[in-house]
């Protein structure tokens, strides 16, 4: 970053500002609740365990809920802990739980997920989410607009 103005402090004060601005204008962006990130999150994975172990869709299996905060913050650039992760499943309605070892893990089927989908007005459709807003332009474009933007913050 160019100096600017001011000291060296003043200048880390600026770049902190810019970054924390840039993480809130991407959730922004993206605009998607904390349940339909979770829902997302754990599609895929979910799928995938299922056809590889040639699991039925009615079929419960366990997952460790750090798996799943993990991801999500990967995925969605957040920073959100195992506890507010499985406050969220309890919300919607995935409440089995057991504690491992160290983790704790909760139990969803596929079909599960897809009821909770539904019942959100979420389109899972095939291995890939729509990815698509109301205006039509993919969530991916606006968040590269953001973060490819020079200058200004």
């Amino acid at each position: 970053m160019t100096k600017i103005f001011g000291t060296e402090e003043e200048e880390e004060i600026l770049k902190d500002f810019a970054t924390n601005y840039e993480k809130n204008m991407r959730m922004e962006a993206v605009n998607i609740s904390d349940e339909e990130q979770v829902i997302d999150t754990l599609y895929k994975p979910i799928k995938k365990k299922m056809e590889s172990t040639n699991l039925t869709e009615e079929a419960s299996e366990w997952y460790p809920i750090k798996d799943v905060s993990d991801t999500l913050n990967n995925t969605y650039s957040r920073d959100l802990r195992g506890k507010s992760v499985g406050a969220i499943l309890d919300k919607l309605g995935i409440d089995e739980r057991k504690k491992s070892g160290n983790q704790r893990l909760f139990s969803v089927s596929l079909n599960l997920v897809f009821n909770i989908a539904q019942r959100l007005g979420i389109d899972l459709i095939g291995d890939e989410r729509d990815e698509k807003d109301t205006n039509g332009v993919k969530t991916s474009a606006v968040i590269d607009s953001f973060v490819n933007t020079e200058g200004g913050y």
